[in-house]
C-alpha cells in the first residue's frame, strides 16, 4: 500500500517516521543533560526509515529540516547541524560534518541575461 503526497509515493511506514521526526523528536534536546543523547539516535532512527540511505553513526541535530527525505542519501559518520535545511534530494558523502544553520538550495536563479531582472529569468533545474 502506499500513500500518495504531492505527486510523491510513500510507504505508511515512511509516513509514519516521518511524523513523528517532525511532530515529536525535531524538538528534542541535543544536550547531555536533556538526554540529548537519546534524542539524537531516536532522530536516526527516524531518518534511517526515510531516508534513501541513512549510513552508520549519522548524527541528525535538532531542528534540520530536510522536506521528505526521501531521496536523502547521507553517508557513514556525517551529520546534519543544528537548524540545518537541506532539499530532499541532497547526497551527503562520508565523514561530513555539517555545522548549524547550514542552508542548502536545490536550485537557483537563472541570471545569464543581465537586460531582465534576474527575478523574470525563472529558475535553473533543480540537481541532487
Amino acid at each position: 500500500m502506499k500513500i500518495r503526497i504531492k505527486n510523491v509515493d510513500f510507504s505508511p511506514k515512511q509516513v509514519f517516521f516521518l511524523a513523528l521526526y517532525y511532530g515529536i523528536f525535531i524538538w528534542m534536546p541535543d544536550n547531555v543533560m536533556g538526554g540529548g543523547k537519546i534524542w539524537r539516535h531516536m532522530r536516526w532512527l527516524c531518518c534511517k526509515h526515510v531516508f534513501k540511505k541513512c549510513g552508520k553513526n549519522v548524527n541528525i541535530m535538532r531542528k534540520a529540516v530536510f522536506g521528505s527525505g526521501r531521496n536523502l542519501e547521507i553517508g557513514d559518520n556525517s551529520g546534519l547541524g543544528v537548524n540545518c535545511n537541506i532539499p530532499s534530494n541532497t547526497i551527503i558523502g562520508r565523514d561530513v560534518m555539517m555545522g548549524p544553520n547550514c542552508y542548502i538550495l536545490g536550485r537557483n536563479h537563472a541570471f545569464s541575461r543581465t537586460d531582465i531582472p534576474m527575478v523574470e529569468q525563472g529558475f535553473t533545474e533543480s540537481k541532487p
